[in-house]
């Protein structure tokens, strides 16, 4: 089944009230007391919000630390995304191969495993769970 989204539109109160219903009340009483900025456009370290001021993004992780952006990152994504977009996590992948392998070569002497998640909360309950199987 596939889910056509509405167009986006740029209105920082109909947002709050979108956040306060399906998001959180907490992040939606922090964009109201912020003025209800909402996020449009960025481009390098500038985030621009829809009533056309820009900010610095300066909290940027990942590959935003580079900026929004940033031409290597975007031609890099676009050749992976043209030659192989998703591993399907059952067949072997090299490049997951040998990631591991130059994580591990700089790892002190005893860890020479990888285990490779998609964000920080699975690599908590990993690490938990790690910590529980060894004591």
């Amino acid at each position: 089944m596939t889910m056509a989204l509405p167009a986006p539109r740029a209105h920082g109160p109909e947002t709050v009230n979108l956040y306060r219903r399906h998001l959180g009340s907490g992040k939606a009483a922090l964009g109201a007391m912020l003025g209800g900025m909402v996020e449009v456009d960025s481009q390098g370290p500038w985030v621009h919000t829809h009533d056309g001021r820009r900010f610095l993004d300066f909290g940027g992780y990942g590959v935003f630390i580079l900026g929004h952006g940033h031409p290597s990152v975007v031609a890099a994504v676009d050749r992976q995304l043209h030659r192989h977009p998703l591993a399907t996590r059952v067949f072997l992948e090299p490049v997951a191969a040998r990631a591991a392998q130059v994580l591990t070569a700089r790892t002190p002497p005893g860890l020479h495993m990888v285990h490779f998640v998609n964000s920080g909360a699975e690599a908590t309950e990993a690490a938990l769970k790690l910590a529980r199987a060894h004591g």
